[in-house]
């Protein structure tokens, strides 16, 4: 005797009028978080282009570029960047967004980080009422094992 199987079908992805659909049915904010750091973001940037335009890509976020600090190069470049974007990507909103570093006495990378995602997680969620938050961080450097592995003798194995 057979048994009928009944799929349990996701729930209807509320669809914009560019034809993509939210992720989850739900306003996402993309985040690329930049520090001081022109090159890496030019580069995470041109990633995330690639994706959003692509032909296969079905969903929309709002991208947003957050900058932290005011070193004058990056700041241009998240401008430009910006402007570029929305021109080429009309489908999505781009915003620029620029955090103050905190003084100088408290100004240790753990510090800078975290303090410049709590900014753009309360202007996103409480401010801009975004229902999720993807954050893209620019320029992290490689997971410690990654870089032990190449360079190391110690982490080698001599059997």
């Amino acid at each position: 005797m057979g048994r009928e199987m009944t799929e349990q079908l996701p729930p209807v992805k509320e669809v914009t009028t560019s034809g993509k659909q939210l992720i989850g049915g739900k306003r996402t904010a993309l985040v690329v978080l930049s520090c001081n750091r022109p090159q890496f973001l030019v580069k995470t940037v041109k990633e995330v282009e690639k994706v959003l335009s692509s032909s296969w890509n079905r969903f929309t976020v709002d991208l947003v570029l957050s900058q932290d600090g005011d070193e004058k190069a990056s700041v241009i470049i998240t401008q430009n960047l910006a402007m570029r974007l929305g021109s080429e990507l009309p489908f999505i909103t781009v915003t620029r967004m620029t955090h103050k570093q905190e003084p100088a006495d408290r100004n240790t990378a753990y510090s800078l980080a975290s303090n410049h995602i709590a900014f753009v997680l309360d202007q996103l969620l409480q401010n801009k009422k975004y229902d999720q938050v993807i954050l893209l961080d620019v320029g992290s450097p490689p997971p410690l094992h990654s870089r032990t592995t190449s360079s190391s003798p110690l982490t080698s194995s001599t059997t």
